[in-house]
Order: C-alpha cells, then structure tokens, then sequence
C-alpha cells in the first residue's frame, strides 16, 4: 500500500489513511496505545518482513512439495511405464509361447497324418496284396479247374476211343464171325 501510484501525494486523506492504519496495527499488534508512531512503523515493517519471509519459506516450500509431488507423479508414471512394458513382454511371451505350442500342435497333427496316411497306404499295399493273392489262388484254382476239365476230357475221349474201338473189333468180329 506504500507508494502506490493511484495516490496522490498532496492528498489530505492519506494522513487520515495512516493514522487509521496505525491504530488498528496496535490493536492486531497489542501494542500499547501510546506506542510513538515511528517505531510502530518500525515493528510493523519488521513484521511485514518476517510475514514476507514466511510467505517466502512456505512458498519455497510448497514449489518443494510441488516437485516431490511431481517427482513421485514421474517415479510413479515410470513405474506404471515400466510395469506396462512388463506387461506386454509377459503378454508377447505368452503370444509367443502359444504360437511354439500350436505349431507343435500343429507339427504332432501333421505327423500324426502322416502316420495315418502310412496306415492307410500300408492297409492298401495289403489289401492289394490280398487281393492279389486272391487273384493268383482264383487263376490257380481255375488252371486246376481247366486241367481237371481236360483230364476228364481226356478221359472221356479215351473212354469213347476205346468204346469204339471196342465197337470195331465187336463189329469186326461179327463180321468174321458172319464170314464164318
């Protein structure tokens, strides 16, 4: 309030300004009432002084407080930074742990198709086998069938041969007989 520039220094008001101003100072103050004007001056720039040094410590104090806050803010977005990163190197970890496993997954299917499809190849390579197998007996039992057909045959054919022949010499022997 001292040396503003809005008051003018010629003014009649600002003596009664400060004389107001100093009669509250020693009631706030308990200054005694005929305390001379000078020192109450005095005590009351000490006391601003004082009162500007405290508003300067609990200033310095609270930037102080502002930058431990600050400082726990970043301690504790790094942290959370850090536990993020953490996160994700589990979650890539996981990611990539699951992708080992479906493609062993994947390799074991593989395989065991593998191993099915060589059963059934195996299986097929049998039955072909079989089958064959089955063919040869049938062509064998056949050739036998065909060679028992021409035995018979054979068989029969003699039989008629030697009818006939049996025939003629009857025949013959009648006829001899007759000439006799």
């Amino acid at each position: 309030m001292y040396t503003c520039e809005l008051w003018h220094s010629d003014d009649c008001k600002i003596s009664d300004f400060c004389i107001a101003r100093r009669k509250a100072s020693r009631r706030i103050w308990n200054v005694p009432y005929n305390t001379h004007c000078e020192l109450l001056y005095c005590e009351l720039l000490y006391c601003e002084l004082l009162y500007c040094e405290l508003l300067h410590c609990e200033l310095l104090y609270c930037e102080l407080l502002y930058c431990e806050l600050f400082y726990c803010e970043l301690l504790h977005c790094e942290l959370l930074y850090c536990e993020l990163l953490y996160c994700e190197l589990l979650y890539c970890e996981l990611l990539y742990c699951e992708l080992l496993y479906c493609e062993l997954l994947y390799c074991e299917l593989l395989y065991c198709e593998l191993l099915y499809c060589e059963l059934l190849y195996c299986e097929l390579l049998y039955c072909e086998l079989l089958y064959c197998e089955l063919l040869y007996c049938e062509l064998l039992y056949c050739e036998l069938l065909y060679c028992e057909l021409l035995y018979c045959e054979l068989l029969y054919c003699e039989l008629l041969y030697c009818e006939v022949l049996y025939c003629e010499l009857f025949y013959c022997e009648l006829l001899y007989c007759a000439m006799i």
